[in-house]
């Protein structure tokens, strides 16, 4: 073979302002924040005309001694798809399938309790998608399969500035030299086959640019049956094309939480670039959750003067458009002004439909042009083609990875938009209309031609025709590109349409279209479960869905599905169960001890089984004996007893583990009980342990907050976060240093940033909610928040309950109370005494109730893991899991112990202040970090409702948390 040496562009990211990971499209982390470390990566590409098809295999390493649950994040370019997301499981590939999103999270949930081997991938904002990945075990390898098929307008490039240094790194491209551009000098040496295949292997290399393929330009037509798909370039440099330009100018500079790594660079850049917008007026404004104005300059030199002020911005917060668009609209400017924004145009906060931004942007009468420039590889186009609609002519949307000159260009040039498309010979195409292209830019076109119609085509853009010739096409990925466009079409409608059921329609259409032809959407999941009878537990059909599109030896291939080898069901030679209650009454709770988690509502309930029924004691018989020494004869008569059925092999280990302590406390002490008193016996108190309840960063943190070193512990929380700008537990120190110094304001934006790098997850909605409440700030985004937790997981009735309480504090009496109307209807079979809690609280809004009441709400934001909640009076007498009740008043309702809560403790007609609150942290399972609050509601009939929140962290097994007093 023949050796070149291929030039490697690299795709110019912004400034990182710690590390180079901070620029990684791929990364696998705990769910806590701690990283895995990325060992190999294999890339496998085919390009085909202007479709590629990418393939990456992935091995990821747990370096700790304790299983964890992943957090797998990749950044797709633009015009991608998922096509494919796969676990290996033992020695074998799990395939995902693709689910509506709802189901896949409930049944993720499900197997993820019953410490199984789920994994769960979905979009979370624009082009970046995560997934959900259990077990990693203890100090092994996970390895992963991901595919993904793009349309190229440009040059193929795979990101990977930034990845960590790789034990292996290998990459294949399958290709056609006839599309192919030259390849110039780079830091990569490729072999080339004479069947045009490019392999790059390298061994413990770090990437420090990204692998980019050129392709010449030009019209190319793609056909398989009557699919076809069409690139043209409509409009060349010889066409007429208007300049556009600046005199009156507003910029808006987006200053949220996931800027944080770009920020620096795009003020450099926006500096730079302003003499050559030649703007005669300057408006200037940054946004996050917050719109703040800079200032307002008419000379070069005050404007910028201005942008460098940006240079005091930190970036933090939620994104929010909606706002800024209002403070536009009050603006009441009397000349035509241009707005440039400068934003990934990812929206986590206020409204997110691109169309509805789209028209109240529309609103604003003095908006000439909206022009987007994204300084980020994480973004929304749709979002930001939307708002590029909004002025009295189209604007553009461009990266900031493009040279000055390009992004002066197409600034100031004007851009086509509205003219009509048509495909000869065809019944559907995509898109039917040219949106906001400009000279020298491609367009795809997507469409199904009538039958007997030949390679002969015309297309036409406006008065414009090309007459073309398709050649043949991989079927399978042409028709995953033909399904994209159809979704597209489809979310664009959905998006447009004000009626409901019309909305209703078109979503159902996405989500079976979807799954039908495995082309992931944004309402649709893969799932990848264990085994084919968990697929069926929840009626995924495996047999009649699409090929899965993979690349063989030779290039692009299929596995047929029905050559996918189904695994056997996993048989397990059941223990017999093990009586819970004897566990408990001695204060012993295993790994498993937990109520069944939520099923599907067509699984089976818990069973209830007889004693008798089951030879307990050959099963056990060590605990038997345990549980049986010193009882009276009556005691062996028959009796019901509730119990867990076993489903792993693992429930007898834990069992026996507990049989020599059970024995010890029984051979101490060998009193005479009836069966009554035996059965009723409470658990003994587990004694506070000094076990320090946090670690790492955080406890460096909080032992400098405790010795009153306020500005070195803002020093340290400062240089934590920028060295991981994503970092959960970073995010709240500093939100608490700002907190302690008396900067509410900041401190919002701290805990709004949370929102802004996790807006698909509930659980951090949550959370940011709780610490919003808790400060009493920025009340909007605590309700907007968690009405997005409850759209993601209405599943989970702390969700429920924290934005009723959260409409209520915002004078939003009648909200709160249709909230909980709403969600008691649902039914919470995983949340224990859920509807009492709900039913309840709504009947203090509504004054049903006439006596003075304390409640006490647990809510936790960890899955999979167990908090419990321990409540003193003045005389010391503590109500607990094993003791619900305390003598002077008071009843704790249930005891979760698989994750989220929440858990209630009332008192009425509370006496015995002060009491005194602890959350303790018995098992933290596999994900991590305990990260919850305490909800305080008194009643009071003369004074109404009072609200308290406090918020609190837990990091260790067995540790305590001091949650206060309540006087």
């Amino acid at each position: 073979m023949k050796k070149i040496v291929l030039l490697l562009g690299i795709l110019l990211a912004q400034t990182v302002l710690a590390t180079d990971s901070q620029d990684a499209n791929i990364s696998l982390t705990a769910s806590d924040g701690s990283g895995l470390e990325m060992r190999s990566l294999k890339a496998r590409v085919v390009i085909e005309g202007f479709l590629a098809f990418t393939e990456l295999e992935m091995v990821f390493y747990n370096p700790e001694n304790r299983r964890r649950e992943g957090r797998f994040q990749i950044i797709l370019p633009n015009n991608a798809a998922i096509s494919r997301f796969a676990m290996k499981i033992g020695d074998r590939l799990q395939e995902g399938e693709i689910v509506e999103k709802k189901l896949a999270r409930r049944a993720y949930e499900d197997f993820l309790h019953r410490r199984q081997d789920p994994a769960l991938l979905e979009s979370d904002s624009g082009n970046r998608f995560n997934a959900r990945i259990f077990p990693i075990e203890a100090n092994s390898e996970k390895h992963l399969i991901l595919s993904y098929s793009q349309r190229l307008k440009a040059d193929y490039v795979l990101p990977l500035k930034g990845l960590p240094r790789l034990k292996q790194f290998s990459l294949k491209v399958f290709y056609d030299k006839s599309s192919s551009g030259n390849t110039k000098m780079g830091e990569l040496t490729a072999n080339l086959s004479k069947r045009d295949i490019l392999s790059i292997d390298k061994r413990n290399y770090k990437p420090r640019v990204d692998f980019r393929m050129p392709y010449k330009k030009g019209k190319l037509a793609l056909q398989s049956k009557q699919l076809v798909a069409v690139k043209i370039i409509p409009f060349t440099g010889r066409s007429q094309q208007t300049k556009q330009k600046f005199a009156q100018l507003v910029i808006l500079v987006d200053t949220s939480a996931s800027q944080a790594p770009y920020l620096s660079k795009t003020i450099d850049r926006l500096y730079k670039l302003l003499p050559k917008l030649s703007a005669t007026n300057l408006l200037l404004y940054s946004f996050d959750q917050e719109v703040r104005k800079i200032g307002e300059a008419d000379n070069l030199t005050a404007q910028q003067s201005l942008i460098k002020k940006l240079k005091n911005s930190q970036a933090l917060g939620a994104s929010r458009f909606d706002a800024p668009i209002n403070m536009l609209e009050r603006l009441r400017l009397k000349k035509k002004y241009r707005l440039l924004v400068i934003s990934d145009a990812v929206v986590t906060a206020g409204e997110t439909s691109g169309t509805k931004l789209m028209q109240q942007l529309q609103s604003v009468s003095w908006l000439e042009r909206v022009d987007i420039l994204i300084p980020s590889t994480h973004n929304d186009q749709q979002i930001a083609k939307s708002l590029a609609k909004a002025g009295k002519s189209q604007g553009t949307v461009a990266s900031m990875t493009l040279s000055d000159v390009e992004i002066i260009r197409k600034l100031t040039s004007s851009v086509y938009n509205n003219i009509a498309i048509k495909v000869s010979g065809s019944k559907w195409y995509w898109p039917e209309k040219v949106e906001a292209l400009q000279t020298n830019e491609p367009l795809i076109v997507f469409a199904e031609r009538k039958a007997r119609q030949g390679n002969k085509l015309r297309i036409s853009v406006g008065n414009k025709h090309w007459d073309l010739t398709s050649k043949a096409a991989n079927p399978i990925l042409l028709k995953r590109e033909w399904v994209r466009a159809r979704l597209n079409k489809l979310l664009s409608m959905e998006d447009k349409t004000q009626d409901r059921d019309m909305k209703s329609a078109f979503h159902n259409q996405i989500i079976n279209l979807s799954v039908k032809e495995r082309v992931l959407s944004p309402y649709t999941s893969l799932l990848v479960l264990e085994t084919e009878n968990d697929y069926k537990r929840y009626n995924i059909d495996r047999n009649g869905l699409a090929d899965i599109l993979t690349i063989g030896a030779d290039g692009l291939t299929v596995i047929k599905r029905t050559d996918i080898e189904i695994p056997p069901p996993i048989v397990v030679n059941k223990p017999r169960p093990v009586p819970q209650l004897h566990l408990r009454r001695f204060g012993i709770r295993g790994e498993d001890d937990a109520p069944a988690v939520e099923e599907a509502e067509e699984a089976p309930r818990q069973e209830e089984i007889n004693a008798t029924d089951l030879n307990v004691s050959a099963a056990v018989p060590a605990v038997a004996a345990a549980v049986t020494a010193g009882a009276p004869p009556q005691a062996e008569r028959r009796r019901e007893i509730r119990m867990r059925s076993a489903n792993q092999p693992r429930e007898l280990s834990h069992a026996m583990e507990a049989q020599d302590r059970m024995r010890a406390e029984l051979d101490r002490e060998r009193p005479q009980y009836d069966e009554g008193e035996l059965m009723a016996m409470p658990a003994p108190a587990p004694k506070l342990k000094k076990t320090v309840a946090l670690t790492g960063n955080y406890a460096k943190f909080h032992a400098l907050l405790d010795k009153g070193e306020i500005k070195a512990a803002g020093k340290f929380a400062q240089k934590w976060r920028q060295e991981n700008l994503a970092d959960v537990m970073a995010l709240i120190a500093l939100g608490e240093w700002y907190e302690k110094t008396g900067n509410i304001q900041q401190a919002a934006r701290a805990y709004g940033s949370l929102i802004d790098y996790f807006p698909a997850r509930a659980d951090i909605r949550r959370w940011a909610a709780e610490r919003l409440l808790a400060i009493k700030s920025a009340n909007w985004l605590s309700i907007d928040s968690l009405k997005k937790a409850v759209e993601q997981r209405p599943d989970h009735p702390s969700g429920h309950y924290l934005l009723a309480i959260a409409q209520l504090e915002d004078g939003q009496e009648q909200a709160a109370k249709e909230t909980l109307q709403i969600a008691i209807k649902r039914n919470y079979p995983r949340f224990q005494a859920a509807n009492r809690i709900l039913k309840e609280t709504l009947a203090l809004m509504e004054k049903k109730q006439q006596k003075r009441q304390l409640r006490l709400v647990l809510m936790w934001e960890t899955d999979a893991n167990d908090v419990d909640f321990h409540i003193y009076d003045k005389q010391g007498n503590h109500a607990y899991y094993s003791q619900k009740n305390l003598s002077t008043g008071g009843s704790l309702y249930a005891d979760i112990t698989t994750g989220y809560g929440p858990e209630c403790f009332t008192i009425s007609k509370p006496k015995a202040y002060p009491y005194r609150v602890q959350a303790h942290y018995y098992r933290r399972g596999p994900m991590g970090y305990g990260m919850g609050v305490l909800h305080i509601l008194k009643y009071d009939r003369k004074t109404g409702l009072n609200s308290e929140f406090r918020p609190f962290v837990v990091m260790k097994d067995g540790a305590f948390v001091e949650l206060g007093k309540i006087k």
